[in-house]
């Protein structure tokens, strides 16, 4: 089988993906990238929560969370680390749920 040029694309990307990704000194590293990004979709992405703090305060309270033994795993797939995550987030007052539109203090 020949690759295609998108495919060729596609690996390249991959790779220089793994380039930046084996420099991250937090491991698991795959876990990390991918619970971060479910924490930034819903600083980002997401309509239904408003941020209440900035981004690095949420990257520094789940290094602090982690360190103090708390955990989120694939074992129950994708939607299970999608809430585990949400409902950290919900309690540890980082994120809450709008009711009606957006009050303006989201930070992106």
């Amino acid at each position: 089988m020949t690759l295609t040029t998108g495919q060729l694309k596609e690996l390249t990307k991959l790779d220089k993906i793994l380039k930046l990704v084996n420099k991250i000194d937090l491991h698991p590293r795959m876990l990390w990238i991918y619970i971060w990004s479910e924490v930034d979709d819903f600083i980002v992405n997401n309509s239904y929560y408003v941020t209440l703090v900035p981004r690095e305060s949420i990257f520094e309270a789940l290094i602090e969370e982690i360190a103090a033994g708390m955990s989120f795993g694939l074992e129950g797939g994708s939607e299970a680390l999608y809430d585990d995550v949400r409902d950290w987030l919900l309690n540890a007052g980082l994120i809450k749920e709008i009711e009606g539109e957006s009050d303006g203090d989201e930070y992106a």
